[in-house]
């Protein structure tokens, strides 16, 4: 079935180009390579780039299974085949077990909790899961007009970028509201903790541009660096002394 699924998806073309999660000739490499791109090129034509880095909760274990089916079933999945989905999806319970052991492998407690249905989420570890999943956030770009997005799974970056302070503040307000309504309506849920923002701009700027972003009356704080997909960025692309090739060939300066 995932074969199946998978070719039909290659065949129409439905994913997003914007992902690059569990995907034939995508990688976290290329995720990294298109960000870091888009960000220089933005500040070599002299505007403000804003890139905001999204945490989902859980992200797997809350999709809501009718949202799921029906958007299979808009990007054709039909019929029998979307009835075989919703059985796959449906029915299932998990438990959690606990078990110690001593030194010589000895069973020494043991302990199950009782089933709990699933009533959300894909099952974890599953072949299916990872591409259910990319079909469930995949409309996400197609709804922001402008605004540039990078993807690797639930791993979402943001990048908005203007030539002018408050037309930038204004698209920022029109996407984290619209970030808000699309979110709500798929039932997933964003970890503001874990959320941040970079302000990017060129190492000789002391002070760049920090408009208040809000994401459901809480404020994304900013921060100079972050890890994105295994690469450390810096609001300045300077980069820190590393033995990874790819890091030492993106983290340039932007002067």
């Amino acid at each position: 079935m995932y074969n199946r699924l998978l070719c039909f998806l290659k065949k129409f073309k439905i994913l997003t180009d914007e992902q690059n999660g569990f995907r034939d000739n995508k990688s976290t490499m290329i995720a990294c390579h298109t960000f870091i791109e888009q960000v220089q090129q933005a500040l070599d034509n002299n505007l403000h780039a804003i890139g905001i880095f999204l945490d989902l909760t859980k992200a797997y274990d809350v999709l809501n299974h009718d949202i799921l089916l029906y958007k299979l079933e808009s990007y054709g999945v039909r019929g029998i085949l979307n009835t075989w989905f919703k059985s796959y999806l449906s029915g299932r319970s998990q438990y959690v077990s606990l078990t110690q052991i001593d030194n010589n492998k000895k069973e020494l407690y043991k302990h199950s909790s009782s089933l709990r249905k699933n009533v959300n989420g894909v099952p974890q570890g599953s072949i299916l899961g990872p591409l259910l999943f990319l079909i469930y956030i995949n409309d996400l770009p197609y709804c922001f007009q402008g605004t540039k997005f990078v993807l690797y799974a639930d791993d979402t970056n943001i990048l908005i970028v203007d030539k002018e302070e408050k037309i930038l503040e204004h698209k920022i307000t029109s996407v984290m509201k619209r970030l808000e309504i699309w979110f709500s309506q798929n039932d997933l849920i964003v970890n503001i903790d874990k959320t941040c923002v970079i302000s990017f701009h060129p190492h000789q700027k002391h002070q760049p541009t920090k408009p208040l972003i809000r994401l459901k009356d809480n404020i994304i704080g900013y921060k100079t660096e972050l890890k994105f997909l295994g690469l450390i960025v810096t609001e300045t692309l300077t980069g820190k002394p590393t033995s990874n090739p790819f890091v030492q060939a993106y983290a340039r300066p932007i002067t």
